[in-house]
């Protein structure tokens, strides 16, 4: 049944001179020569410049969701470039109350034909690639429903072709529940507008839930999160020159297409994020810098320069605080490589202990404790000069470290 399969899938494309030994044997042209003498293939009369390739096997399964979740309407009828569209849908039967999933809209499939040509022999091959990626993005449903919203880039195909693709998860039990559900036929056409906005996305980045600046530390093998906005949306197309890149330092030339990995926020189709790894960035000063376009291809740059650090022990770095001297607030700025319980305790200059602050849990990297100025017992301190002490300590408790510094009240 196999050996049938392949010469049923294969004979149309390429000439089979022999009867493979094995299932998916298949002979294609080729400029690397094969022993006829080969001991693992003996059966087969093997010629010059020709090779073998071993097909999957036809028999497997794929690992599909077996649940369904339809998608009932998605407008308007005709989508336009730069325009926004909406979905809704629904699940049935035996889904969860709640859950996530993704959104995929994806351009007309795309006609393809190659002429292949060997000694005097040609033969043209037509076959379809999927169309681009235009959106993507995280959705919920809840009570059987979902529904969101999506926009279009400049390049698209004007076609009748289109598709919107939906993947559902949750939690059923102890179980894993996943549904796929899928609308064809959505017809695209492009804009013929030029939009006012002509700035590029507006880039940040983050990591662990948390903004990331120039000038924080970061622990080696970590990973950073590019976070992108624009009210017209992130091109995500793939389109040669109008994808997301990120490079280290201050030659692009290494630049890694990081696009296949941008998603939207849910319920966003303005706003995502890209995760990146930093595995391959060694300890010490680092410049990443990110690209993106927007849907009407403007393009936007940012760097930020970050300080990678290596498993070592905790340190506080970079403290102070500011306004100094302060009239009525002040804040405590500091860094730390990891993350840690940060104390603060303010003191005279004799020594006595006039307050302390909340301790704050902190990730790795900058962070900051406000004081209103007041001792402990909610009265304003008196004009002078005061010793504060801010002491992180490991969240296993086994590591700490400390500084003191100066701070002056005038009013």
């Amino acid at each position: 049944m196999k050996l049938l399969f392949a010469e049923k899938v294969m004979s149309p494309l390429v000439e089979m001179t022999a009867t493979p030994p094995f299932a998916g044997a298949l002979r294609i042209s080729s400029d690397i020569a094969l022993p006829s003498t080969s001991s693992y293939l003996p059966q087969l009369q093997v010629a010059a410049s020709q090779m073998f390739h071993l097909l999957g096997d036809p028999a497997l399964k794929v690992a599909l969701p077996s649940n369904a979740a339809e998608v009932t309407s998605v407008n308007p009828d005709t989508l336009t470039a730069l325009q926004t569209g909406a979905y809704v849908g629904r699940v049935s039967g035996d889904a969860p109350g709640a859950g996530d999933g993704f959104v995929t809209v994806s351009d007309a499939e795309r006609p393809i034909t190659r002429r292949y040509e060997f000694q005097n022999y040609s033969e043209d091959v037509t076959y379809s690639l999927p169309g681009n990626t235009l959106f993507r993005g995280k959705l919920s449903f809840a009570g059987g429903a979902f529904d969101g919203s999506f926009i279009l880039p400049k390049d698209i195909t004007a076609s009748a072709g289109g598709r919107l693709s939906v993947y559902l998860y949750g939690e059923q039990g102890n179980d894993l529940w996943e549904g796929l559900g899928l609308k064809l036929g959505l017809v695209f056409r492009g804009g013929s507008a030029n939009p006012a906005d002509q700035n590029g996305p507006l880039i940040s980045f983050g990591a662990e839930g948390r903004s990331v600046e120039t000038g924080d530390h970061l622990p080696e093998g970590g990973d950073l999160i590019v976070s992108l906005s624009d009210p017209l949306g992130i091109n995500v197309t793939g389109e040669i020159g109008h994808g997301i890149r990120v490079w280290y330092g201050e030659d692009e030339v290494d630049a890694v297409e990081v696009t296949d990995g941008f998603v939207y926020e849910d319920g966003s189709h303005t706003t995502g994020s890209v995760e990146v790894s930093l595995a391959d960035a060694l300890p010490g000063e680092l410049i990443v810098t990110a690209e993106a376009w927007d849907n009407a291809n403007n393009a936007a740059r940012e760097s930020v320069t970050l300080n990678i650090t290596t498993d070592e022990a905790l340190t506080l770095t970079n403290v102070f605080n500011y306004p100094n001297p302060f009239k009525g607030k002040t804040q405590f700025g500091f860094e730390v490589n990891r993350e840690a319980l940060v104390e603060i305790k303010v003191f005279t200059i004799s020594g006595e202990l006039v307050a302390v602050l909340d301790p704050l849990e902190t990730f790795y990297g900058y962070s900051h404790i406000d004081w209103d100025g007041r001792d402990h017992f909610g009265d304003q301190i008196a004009n002078g000069v005061y010793l504060y002490q801010i002491t992180a300590t490991s969240l296993d408790d086994e590591e700490a470290a400390t500084k003191i510094g100066k701070a002056a009240k005038y009013r």
